[in-house]
């Protein structure tokens, strides 16, 4: 965590080029800080940030947010919806966004990278510079974006107070997949993991 408070830290924008040509370089600074907050804490990718719309968004009867996304690499017109709870580190913010986009419209972009990157490629290219330029200015060595991923499987994994089958939901993993399984040493993190 502390790698992660130092990386947020050395995120900062002076000036911000658009392809529209509007906005902030403090606001892009909040937004870019934002998406990396939902990379650690969210169990979601670069992709799923740039795609996120609104209504891809569900809040439950006690007010939580769940975010909805399709399941591994779903054929088209035969697409599995999951639904990925959205962690208290930053639901307030995301709620925000939200909020925000509903204004707009339910099929308006919850963040607004689609007005700097005319795809998910370029987004995904140039949020890897930031994370490991902010890295870099912060001390620490270069990290791939995937590590992201990694450390929310892990945290939960340590917890131990969701299952595997959980688990590889959230992640979007097929059923059959023994991706967790094969990437980590689940003897490390006990018998409850497994279950």
């Amino acid at each position: 965590d502390s790698e992660y408070e130092a990386t947020l830290a050395k995120i900062s924008f002076r000036k911000w080029k658009l392809l529209n040509g509007e906005g902030r370089a403090s606001d892009w600074t909040k937004v870019t800080r934002f998406t990396v907050k939902m990379l650690r804490w969210g169990g979601v990718d670069v992709n799923e940030t740039f795609r996120l719309r609104a209504n891809h968004i569900d809040e439950d009867s006690n007010g939580h947010l769940w975010i909805r996304k399709p399941r591994g690499k779903s054929k088209p017109g035969a697409i599995e919806m999951i639904k990925l709870p959205v962690s208290t580190k930053y639901e307030k913010e995301l709620r925000e966004y939200w909020v925000a986009a509903l204004a707009v419209g339910p099929e308006a972009h919850v963040l607004p990278w689609h007005t700097r990157f005319a795809d998910h490629a370029s987004f995904s290219a140039w949020i890897f510079k930031v994370i490991n330029r902010a890295r870099k200015a912060a001390g620490l060595p270069p990290r791939n974006i995937k590590s992201f991923r990694h450390t929310f499987t892990t945290d939960h994994l340590k917890r131990g107070k969701v299952k595997i089958a959980q688990l590889r939901e959230w992640l979007g993993h097929a059923d059959d997949s023994r991706m967790i399984e094969d990437t980590y040493d689940l003897s490390e993190y006990g018998t409850e993991a497994m279950n």
